[in-house]
């Protein structure tokens, strides 16, 4: 009789764990998987290597702008073209790394392309706002410089120590709204989430 019992027990066991081995997850699996669809698992290394690459760009952009603008001698007018060159680029490479970063979302490899633009509206407005400042900043220096001015007067020229106030403050407002939304990402849903819905790869 014990012997029986032993062995409908041991039936009775095995027959228990056969859904989990037919490929029921568990209470513990299901919440990974959910969690996993969500996309509140465990952030790639390919992502967090491109949210390192944003913040690089930013603090190459916020160093090259704290010490060579203004700078600390009368730059030449092919000093100034070639700063403003790397400026504008670094500012751009702000623009390309963070739409790097977010081009995995659902938003984008879906061509919802005016929900993305909606969801980082913070973001894009102040880099637009920063790029045209910026740019007629460097624009109207250029030009005074070309035109003769010395550059220790630049600053006297009419309208000038505004715009380069103005462009300052829009340049800092963005590298803060850049670094904030780069964080933010991470939690949009990206490839794994839409594959598990839509049923594959994409």
């Amino acid at each position: 009789m014990d012997r029986r019992a032993d062995s409908g027990a041991h039936a009775g066991a095995a027959g228990a764990a056969e859904p989990a081995a037919a490929g029921d997850p568990g209470p513990g699996g299901a919440a990974a998987q959910l969690i996993s669809l969500r996309g509140g698992g465990a952030v790639g290394r390919w992502r967090l290597a491109q949210l390192g690459a944003v913040y690089a760009v930013i603090c190459a952009h916020a160093a090259v702008m704290a010490y060579t603008d203004p700078l600390p001698f009368d730059p030449t007018f092919i000093t100034l073209l070639l700063l403003f060159s790397v400026q504008l680029s670094l500012l751009l490479g702000i623009l390309l790394a963070f739409f790097l970063l977010t081009s995995n979302t659902i938003d984008v490899r879906l061509g919802l392309f005016p929900l993305y633009f909606r969801r980082y509206r913070a973001f894009y407005a102040t880099a637009l706002l920063a790029v045209a400042t910026f740019a007629a900043a460097g624009v109207y220096r250029l030009a005074l410089s070309y035109g003769g001015a010395a550059p220790s007067l630049v600053w006297e020229r009419p309208g000038f120590l505004p715009l380069w106030v103005a462009a300052r403050t829009a340049l800092l407002a963005f590298q803060v709204a850049a670094a904030r939304a780069a964080v933010l990402s991470l939690r949009a849903p990206s490839k794994p989430w839409l594959a598990a819905v839509g049923g594959g790869g994409l």
